[in-house]
Parts: structure tokens; sequence; C-alpha cells
């Protein structure tokens, strides 16, 4: 009995072991994933604006050139389908002798002609294979331009995504500089009133002159690049950014 005893504790401990382990398992797997997750998850300021600016970007000559372009060969598909019709000629042989006799005129002559019409009719034998060839060829063709339409709003909607990311981006990066420049500004002003009190010496003030001067040329690019940006945004959206941003904002107000 004892160890019978001592069997079922035993057994409880592992079963107690297990579910210990099990559970910090588990809480652990959370834990990780957690982080994980909420990565996956980060956007950088994709946001309803970026949204709105795309359907302005739709709106660019590429997509209408593209929809044209969908118009013309749906044009070419509609007259290729008839186009069978080009290929087919009738043909008949009348004369005056002839027209006599049907009108009941005098005909001096006689029936001199037989048979008194004589109608034909053309139609090439590669009429039936090759038209459907070329009615199939047309309509892949309008098909593809369909396709040719999605394919470029996709590409405009990416151009867009991506510059009004760096918009952002440089926007930061340009507010952060200009806060820098404060700084190398107000270091650089004491170490000129240093240097004019012969406190520092010569190659400390031009140190600190170098970089503050250093400073302003990284705003000088930043500002340079986020008019780029700026540029190649309106390029698409065919505005002025300020002005498609003001509109959001009276839209949404």
């Amino acid at each position: 009995m004892k160890q019978l005893n001592t069997k079922i504790m035993f057994q409880m401990k592992n079963s107690l072991v297990f579910i210990l382990v099990f559970i910090l398992q588990t809480t652990s797997v959370c834990y990780a994933q957690a982080p994980i997750k909420n990565a996956s998850n980060f956007n950088f300021s994709v946001d309803s604006t970026a949204e709105k600016l795309v359907l302005l970007a739709l709106n660019n000559p590429r997509v209408r050139i593209s929809e044209k372009s969908v118009e013309i060969s749906g044009w070419d598909y509609s007259r290729t389908k008839t186009a069978w019709a080009n290929n087919i000629a009738l043909s008949a042989n009348l004369n005056e002798f002839t027209l006599k006799q049907t009108f009941g005129g005098a005909d001096p002559v006689g029936n001199m002609f037989f048979p008194r019409y004589n109608f034909s009719v053309n139609l090439p034998l590669g009429l039936f294979i090759n038209n459907p060839k070329a009615t199939k060829a047309a309509k892949s063709r309008y098909e593809a331009t369909l396709v040719s339409v999605d394919i470029e709003k996709q590409i405009i909607r990416k151009e867009m995504l991506s510059l009004y990311e760096n918009y952002l981006l440089h926007k930061q990066l340009l507010s952060l500089q200009q806060a820098l420049i404060i700084d190398a500004r107000k270091h650089f002003q004491s170490q000129e009133q240093k240097f004019k009190d012969g406190k520092i010496s010569f190659e400390a003030y031009l140190a600190s002159t170098r970089s503050f001067n250093n400073e302003q040329v990284k705003e000088l690019n930043l500002t340079k690049d986020l008019r780029v940006i700026e540029i190649q945004i309106e390029e698409l959206i065919g505005m002025k950014l300020i002005d498609a941003l003001q509109q959001m904002v009276v839209q949404g107000s």
C-alpha cells in the first residue's frame, strides 16, 4: 500500500510538472508572439490621406491613355467580328437585250445570251479559317488592354504611397534637423564670443563654425529632397500638394 501511494504521488508530481511546463511554454510563446504581431501591424503613416491622394492620382493622364487603348482595342475587336463581310463579293451580268425581254420589249436579235441572268458569289476558303483566329486575337488584345489599365492603376497607387511615405519621413527629418541647427547656432555663437574674449583657440572656434555650416548644408539637402518629392506627388495628382491637403482638411471638417 505504501509503495502504491508513493507511485501515485510520483505520477501526480510528474503530471503537475508537465502542466507547469505547458503553462510556461504557452505563456512564453504568447509573450514572444505579442511583439511580432504588433510589429507586423505597425504602419508608417499610410492613412486615409494617402488613400485620398491615390484617388487623385488615378485621374493621371497615364490612366486615361490606358483607358483610351481599351476603347480602341474594343472597336478593333468589334470590327474584326464583322470583317468577314469584306471578303464576300456579289456580281451580276445584265445587258440591254435581257432587260428588254424582261420588261416586254421587242428583241429583233433574239435570245442570244444564255443564261439570261448571271449572278455569282465569291467566298474565299481562308475566310472560315483565318477570320475566327483574327477575331480571337483581337479579343485577346482587348482583354490585355483591360488588364493593363488595372496594372497601371496598381503602379500609380504604389508610387503614390511610396512618395507619401518619403514625404512624411523627410518632413520629420527636416524638423529634427532644424532643431539641431538651433543648438548648433547657439553653440557657434557661444564659441564665437569665447574666441573674441580669448578663452578658446582659433581651432576650437573653427570647429564650431564647420559644425554649424555642416548642419546648414544638411538642412538645405533635406529641403531640396522634400521639394523634389512634393513635385513628384504633384505630377501624379495634377495639382499643388498643399492645395490637395487643404481640400482634404475642408472636406473632412
